[in-house]
């Protein structure tokens, strides 16, 4: 699949290398993608305990 250069330069800064086009490569792109963006993952995670803990008692904006 042909992809014109802007896009592929915007894809490489967003951190997915030109290995993702290659057969061999895409399982790595995967997990190299996923270990990316495991912070935004733990980030998530603590907004959706937060948003949990915040029904059962009265939000008062302290963590």
């Amino acid at each position: 699949m042909r992809l014109p250069p802007t896009t592929l330069r915007r894809l490489e800064d967003s951190g997915i290398s030109i290995f993702a086009y290659l057969p061999v490569g895409k399982a790595m792109s995967m997990a190299a993608m996923v270990l990316n963006q495991s912070h935004l993952i733990a980030v998530g995670m603590v907004l959706y305990t937060v948003r949990e803990r915040s029904r059962y008692r009265p939000w008062n904006g302290a963590l």
